[in-house]
């Protein structure tokens, strides 16, 4: 018995050595990536990278300077993990709390940290 759709494989490239955070190729800057290929997982997390790129194919033809979300904002703490260098393991992500960077702030709970975040 066979069933379609159990198994399938994504390929990636390795996002951190490659793109820089406007979703760049670091060789050649007019070329560009977004979605599942630069390790973001979901539909959503994959419009949203298509989104940024596409922001930034804009300012990149424009000859205006690139817009890089805050990492305080899940955008940018999304583009910030998957082209981050210091990422040794590099696993396909969806947004969430973990990723988003706070302001120099220690919390004594992940409740107290959520409350804040949102």
């Amino acid at each position: 018995m066979v069933r379609y759709g159990v198994l399938h494989k994504n390929n990636y490239i390795n996002s951190p050595n490659l793109l820089n955070q406007s979703l760049q190729l670091k060789q050649n800057s007019n070329i560009f990536f977004d979605g599942q290929i630069t390790r973001v997982e979901g539909y959503l997390e994959s419009t949203a990278s298509g989104l940024h790129r596409a922001l930034n194919v804009y300012q990149y033809y424009h000859h205006q300077k690139p817009i890089i979300f805050p990492l305080q904002q899940v955008l940018g703490s999304l583009m910030n993990y998957v082209t981050n260098l210091r990422q040794k393991n590099l696993k396909p992500m969806k947004v969430n709390t973990g990723i988003i960077a706070m302001l120099d702030q220690s919390y004594d709970s992940k409740k107290a940290k959520n409350l804040e975040i949102y």
